[in-house]
């Protein structure tokens, strides 16, 4: 009979930190305190707790405020699940607001506003008159600016679309619920806009230009400023327009997570982590805690992925553990090189050159291993050997981690190279590291033409990066890998 196994699951933390919980407090009040006509960002990378933050933060404006008729109306549009779809994303945010209005007492006239506004921008040509307008900021600073042209536009588009009479009849609605309440908002959270393409998150975010002078509204948007910023600029490079210029025009309040590190870590797993796992594996985690600490470095995200790719392991080859051919301490020592310094970890399992060298540097006592050392950094590159480029390549973090306490004696007792190779190919992953390499090439434009051909420019694709990685890895990291190792890769 198969056994039951827990893995860990990639939901929204419902018991977060001390620190979310200050910051969600403190959005909190910014929203019900403030005038609602203003949007708020929360910055952070991949996997740092963006959408946990936003759900606290949405959780909170629920209390005691009734769905149906409460003062504060929340909703929450999920950009990357409109990433294939044909129609401009202003439509989906639309739609999403439309509906979640209908369901709520107060704003069901503003509900219908809405659909009545969306009337004739589902035809072809005013999705095409729609793209104008929206193309660039120029264009939209243009189009506010000069009425005649607007009025133009307009005009070809019979005056229906929610660019006019829509947007008007909409704030006049909104502004009859103020009246009545001031404390009335409608607060859009839109979350998951680091998955999307790029054109896909310049439509989101001039989606919310839509809005910028209606009253009533507060937009909550998740996103990785310093990748999406970037990606502007990039979008943008012949205009000249800045995306940390673009950014700033469109968020007033920034919010930034504080960034983690391996205690923070050490103490998810304790508190949060350990919890939600089998007790065997439970036990296990947190008797190694400080090892995948240093392993995952400080993202949540990459904890739950690693602590699974440990899980799978054991479970496929339990029957290889049960016969002492692989230990639980080895596999997790190696499992932590492959997510932190997977390049290493690859002309490690495949060199025995490399293998034998590092043992050699091992067995030295700290203050010959440095001279060593040292003595090959004065080397040129093209002079050295293979081998020699591996060892002048591992960093300061890489050494204390190979050298502490709990860690060398383990590794150099380590034998059976072929069988961990063969687990290690079992729970291939794509570490973080070359997530963000891959995202600073992409920008940079290197190799873009030959990326492309890889992802494929089908009309839907979706640049997620998890995505793209993928289907890129083989041909791309090897590449990579010969290009920062130097050309004596072998």
């Amino acid at each position: 009979m198969v056994s039951k196994v827990k893995i860990l699951t990639d939901d929204i933390e419902l018991d977060p930190t001390k620190d979310f919980v200050r910051l969600s407090d403190t959005i909190v009040s910014f929203i019900t305190g403030s005038d609602p006509r203003f949007s708020v960002g929360i910055y952070g990378d991949w996997g740092t707790g963006k959408s946990t933050l936003m759900r606290l933060v949405e959780k909170k404006l629920n209390e005691n405020n009734d769905k149906k008729t409460g003062k504060t109306l929340t909703i929450w549009f999920n950009a990357w699940r409109y990433e294939r779809e044909e129609q401009v994303a202003t439509i989906a945010l639309l739609k999403t607001i439309a509906y979640a209005m209908s369901e709520h007492d107060i704003y069901k006239n503003v509900a219908k506003s809405i659909w009545n506004a969306m009337k004739t921008v589902g035809k072809d040509w005013a999705k095409q008159a729609f793209t104008t307008l929206i193309a660039s900021e120029e264009a939209w600073n243009s189009l506010k600016t000069n009425l005649n042209e607007k009025m133009k536009l307009l005009q070809e588009a019979e005056k229906e679309t929610i660019y006019f009479d829509g947007i008007r009849v909409i704030e006049s609605e909104i502004e009859k619920i103020l009246e009545k309440d001031s404390e009335s908002r409608i607060v859009v959270f839109i979350d998951d806009l680091d998955r999307c393409s790029p054109q896909k998150v310049l439509e989101v975010l001039e989606s919310i230009k839509v809005f910028f002078d209606m009253k009533g509204f507060v937009f909550i948007v998740g996103l990785s400023d310093r990748t999406v910023t970037r990606l502007i600029t990039k979008y943008y490079d012949n205009s000249g327009i800045n995306g940390e210029d673009y950014i700033q025009k469109i968020i007033q309040l920034p919010i930034r997570i504080p960034p983690w590190n391996s205690v923070d870590i050490e103490k998810i797993i304790e508190t949060k982590v350990a919890i939600k796992l089998d007790k065997k594996y439970a036990d296990f985690i947190k008797s190694k805690k400080a090892i995948i600490g240093i392993a995952v470095q400080p993202n949540p995200r990459e904890l739950k992925r690693f602590i699974n790719n440990i899980i799978v392991a054991l479970e496929i080859y339990a029957e290889l553990l049960k016969n002492n051919l692989i230990k639980e301490q080895e596999l997790l020592i190696l499992e932590a090189l492959k997510w932190r310094w997977n390049e290493f970890y690859e002309d490690l399992m495949s060199s025995t050159e490399v293998r034998t060298e590092l043992n050699k540097l091992l067995n030295m006592s700290n203050k010959v291993r440095e001279s060593e050392i040292r003595q090959l950094r004065n080397v040129k590159e093209q002079d050295l050997a293979y081998v020699d480029t591996v060892v002048r390549q591992m960093d300061v973090d890489l050494w204390k981690f190979l050298t502490s306490a709990d860690i060398v004696n383990t590794f150099l007792a380590i034998r059976n190279w072929d069988v961990y190779r063969r687990v290690a190919e079992t729970t291939k992953v794509i570490p973080k590291i070359y997530l963000d390499r891959l995202d600073e090439d992409l920008l940079r434009g290197v190799n873009l033409d030959n990326m492309k051909k890889l992802f494929g420019e089908n009309k839907g694709d979706a640049l997620d990066r998890n995505v793209l990685l993928q289907k890129a890895l083989r041909e791309y990291f090897e590449t990579d890998r010969k290009k920062h190792r130097g050309s004596n890769v072998k």
